[in-house]
C-alpha cells in the first residue's frame, strides 16, 4: 500500500538527519585515519632519523636540519605531526628552551613562506614532489638574522 511513497514525501527532517549522520561519521573515521596514518609502522624510522637530525646543529647554536627533514616531509607526503612533533623533542633535548623557540619559529616561518610563495612541482619518476628548499633557506634566513 504503501510501496509507492519515496523519500521526498516523508519530509526534509528525515532526509537531513540521515546525512547529517552519515557526515558525522565519515567526520570522524577520518580523524580517525589521519592519527593511525601517523602512527603507522612505516613512519617510524623517519621520526627518529628526525629526532636524531634536529638534535645535530651548527656551532652549537641552531640547528636548521630539522627544519630541513620536516620540509622534505611536506614534499614526499609524510605526516607531518610526527616530525614536527619528534623534531620539536631532538631541538628541546640538544638546545633547551632556546633551541626549542627556535624550531618552532622557523618552522612557523617555512609553513607561511609555503602558502606566500608558491612551490614548484617536480616530474612523477623524481623522489621529490614539491621542492621546497627556499622556503628552508628563507625561513632559516629570517629566524637567525632577526
Amino acid at each position: 500500500m504503501f510501496q509507492n511513497i519515496n523519500e521526498s514525501a516523508l519530509g526534509e527532517n528525515t532526509i537531513n538527519k540521515d546525512t547529517y549522520d552519515v557526515k558525522k561519521e565519515n567526520k570522524d573515521k577520518r580523524k580517525i585515519n589521519l592519527f593511525s596514518d601517523v602512527l603507522s609502522a612505516k613512519y617510524i624510522v623517519i621520526y627518529i632519523v628526525s629526532l636524531m637530525i634536529s638534535m645535530v646543529g651548527i656551532n652549537g647554536e641552531f640547528a636548521p636540519f630539522g627544519i630541513s627533514v620536516m620540509m622534505a616531509g611536506i614534499g614526499n607526503s609524510i605526516p607531518i605531526l610526527g616530525i614536527a612533533i619528534t623534531g620539536l623533542i631532538g631541538s628541546l633535548i640538544r638546545f633547551g628552551v632556546e633551541g626549542l623557540l627556535d624550531y618552532l619559529l622557523m618552522a612557523l616561518v617555512a609553513i607561511v613562506s609555503v602558502f606566500l610563495f608558491r612551490p614548484r612541482y617536480n616530474e612523477e619518476e623524481k623522489n621529490e614532489k614539491i621542492k621546497l628548499s627556499k622556503n628552508v633557506f628563507i625561513s632559516t634566513l629570517i629566524v637567525r638574522n632577526s
